[in-house]
């Protein structure tokens, strides 16, 4: 081998994906039932990423309701951060977040830190689970906030204790989306985990991993029994949370003891 074909292959084991790699998501997608609309990635990406190379951030739009598909629909968001490989794995891995309620897709740099060590040979994809941050924007309830804004101001003016307003919040929050005609009885873990193989179709994979962290192992339990079992490669269970798990009464509980103690 010549020492310029030693160092076009270096060239090639070094260079980042093609960036041409994402020309079908930029398309619309693999599944036409699932439409993919690219966006730019949220600023700032890490130091070593291209907006539209190496990761390429967007929405899938699915079914709002699973069980009836020709209804209304609702955008998940995602960021796909490609594998450092020419000839990558086609398995990749997808992220479950935890919470529910934190993302991850406004984090671009932060995400992929946690999951660098595996792309080396695989794509790894992050979403925003339905419900969360930027996968439904039109379900953050500002006019409830903004009528609390007035009495905790009040209040910390005069020096006095903060009014626990958390009850009047939910409910004035869920009378909000009423109002706005969103069904928030959909935002659950049965059609969550239905949005995991819809959103894995429209970015074009066949075969995927699934990461999940405390409720997103919950959430990897539901989709086991949902997504098509020849299209899972592996899964890994981080901080386990049982399926049958009420989690959200169980975090309000340790959230009254730990008031009772402090």
């Amino acid at each position: 081998m010549s020492p310029e074909q030693i160092v076009a292959l270096i060239a090639a084991l070094a260079a980042e994906p093609d960036p041409n790699a994402f020309a079908s998501l930029k398309a619309g997608g693999a599944n036409p039932d699932y439409p993919v609309t690219v966006t730019p990635c949220a600023r700032p990406v890490a130091p070593t990423e291209i907006d539209g190379q190496t990761v390429i951030c967007g929405t899938v739009e699915v079914p709002f309701d699973h069980h009836a598909p020709e209804g209304a629909k609702i955008n998940i968001a995602f960021n796909l951060y490609k594998a450092h490989s020419l000839s990558p794995q086609p398995d990749p891995v997808i992220y479950l977040h935890g919470g529910p309620g934190s993302g991850t897709v406004i984090h671009v740099a932060k995400t992929i830190n946690y999951f660098e060590h595996l792309r080396g040979r695989r794509d790894i994809i992050a979403i925003d689970e339905r419900g969360v941050d930027s996968s439904a924007p039109e379900m953050d309830c500002y006019s409830s906030l903004g009528a609390q804004l007035g009495p905790v101001i009040d209040s910390r003016i005069k020096g006095l204790d903060v009014p626990n307003l958390e009850k009047d919040f939910v409910k004035s929050c869920l009378d909000e989306l009423e109002a706005k005609g969103i069904d928030y009885s959909l935002i659950n873990t049965e059609q969550n985990a239905m949005d995991v193989p819809a959103v894995m179709s429209a970015l074009g994979y066949d075969i995927y991993n699934i990461y999940g962290v405390s409720y997103g192992t919950q959430l990897i339990l539901r989709t086991l029994a949902v997504a098509p079992p020849e299209r899972l490669d592996g899964v890994i269970l981080d901080s386990l949370v049982p399926a049958d798990d009420d989690l959200r009464h169980d975090l309000s509980r340790r959230s009254q003891v730990t008031d009772a103690v402090g």
